[in-house]
């Protein structure tokens, strides 16, 4: 990354962490997130630009990309029906 840039990761637990150990959590935490803001997104394309261009999906509409990894198109459905249904 460039110098310039900084990323700020609060880990709320009691172990002592190296910056990379942080660093690598936040990227660990960021692959987990179904919707992930386009600040997130940019990062794990700097840090992470293999498994990005592979797994993140751009959403112009709402400015967010789509963790094709985690998403499921058959849960998400289910979903869907659940609150059509009122359930």
């Amino acid at each position: 990354m460039e110098s310039e840039a900084f990323i700020v990761y609060l880990h709320h637990n009691n172990h002592t962490m190296t910056a990379e150990q942080v660093l690598d959590q936040m990227i660990a935490d960021l692959k987990l997130k179904e919707k992930i803001s386009a600040y997130e997104g940019g990062v794990l394309h700097k840090l992470e630009p293999e498994w990005s261009s592979e797994y993140l999906h751009y959403n112009s509409w709402t400015n967010t990309y789509l963790n094709l990894a985690v998403y499921s198109e058959a849960e998400h459905d289910a979903q869907q029906l659940l609150k059509e249904q009122g359930i």
